[in-house]
């Protein structure tokens, strides 16, 4: 049931997220610029920041050398975890012919390295290793689409604002389909769509649901008291990252449902796949763990919220 989950959820996505997300200077700028530096210039014109840094955004990766763009991915290929906190990346990018050499795409293949929450190391073929450091929440990734927003987050309505929709729709519980452990299946009200919902304490919830197995998002609500950030009215979370294992991810959108504090993400494969391994949910607020969610049969709930789809469709 597992594997049918999995490729229910990415059946339709063609790139794959990196393993982090942000900004990252690099820590020993061969130019001699100071990784701070880097990181207050890319605030200040993100086209053309000075050093050297990397910005990753989903399935896409920039990088910046001396005051100039010098690759941008055209699509992340494949990231495969090969040891503790390590994957094996091959992503695609075009090159110029600068430096030698028939311009067009190429392929790269390159390890990556999570050496803490705010530090990464990358290292291509026979070439020294590269250590980055993250930015400051401050230097965020500027977004395509605008992330939900609190004035637009009522369950039953898609989570989006009038101008950018996210590919997913929060869902109100009806009527229970099935229990496994923790895990509560409902289908939702008005009869489109279903939910799985895992509720930790009296404040603390993981809801995952949609209107289908192809736009699903992940609500994680939360104590008010243990984030200094408003989770449910500010655009942007920043400083708040989801923790799956290794996995993580930034950048979520405030939740604010009838003023219930939390995050929302859109549930894509990436996620889907850390989910499904992960023993636990982790809240992180700038690298400090303040919510952490122990999961049980979460392939066999997952598995039973598929068949509620299938079942009241």
């Amino acid at each position: 049931m597992a594997a049918v989950f999995v490729i229910a959820f990415s059946s339709d996505v063609q790139a794959v997220e990196y393993p982090v997300v942000g900004v990252w200077a690099n820590a020993k700028d061969p130019a001699g610029i100071e990784a701070v530096q880097a990181c207050a210039s890319y605030s200040k014109d993100r086209k053309a920041p000075r050093g050297n840094l990397l910005v990753f955004n989903g399935s896409k990766k920039t990088e910046f050398n001396g005051g100039y763009l010098e690759e941008e991915t055209v699509n992340n290929l494949t990231v495969r975890k090969i040891g503790v906190s390590e994957y094996q990346v091959i992503d695609s990018y075009y090159h110029d012919g600068e430096g030698g050499g028939r311009p067009g795409l190429r392929r790269r293949s390159y390890k990556l390295r999570l050496l803490t929450s705010d530090k990464i190391e990358l290292k291509e073929g026979n070439y020294p290793s590269q250590l980055f450091i993250r930015c400051p929440s401050g230097s965020h990734v500027a977004k395509s689409a605008s992330p939900p927003n609190s004035q637009s987050s009522s369950i039953g309505a898609s989570v989006t604002n009038s101008a950018n929709k996210p590919g997913y729709v929060l869902v109100e519980p009806d009527k229970q389909f099935g229990t496994i452990g923790d895990w509560k299946i409902s289908t939702a009200r008005f009869g489109i769509g279903c939910l799985a919902v895992h509720g930790y304490d009296d404040t603390s919830k993981v809801t995952v649901g949609g209107e289908t197995p192809k736009k699903l998002a992940i609500v994680i609500e939360v104590a008010r008291k243990l984030f200094t950030s408003n989770l449910d009215a500010e655009p942007y979370v920043e400083s708040v990252e989801l923790v799956l294992g290794d996995w993580r991810r930034g950048e979520l959108a405030p939740y604010g449902y009838r003023g219930t504090p939390g995050v929302v993400a859109p549930f894509d494969a990436a996620l889907s796949q850390a989910f499904l391994e992960a023993p636990s949910v982790k809240l992180t607020e700038r690298g400090s763990v303040k919510l952490v969610v122990p999961l049980k049969q979460t392939k066999e709930a997952m598995g039973m919220l598929l068949d509620c789809f299938r079942k009241t469709r």
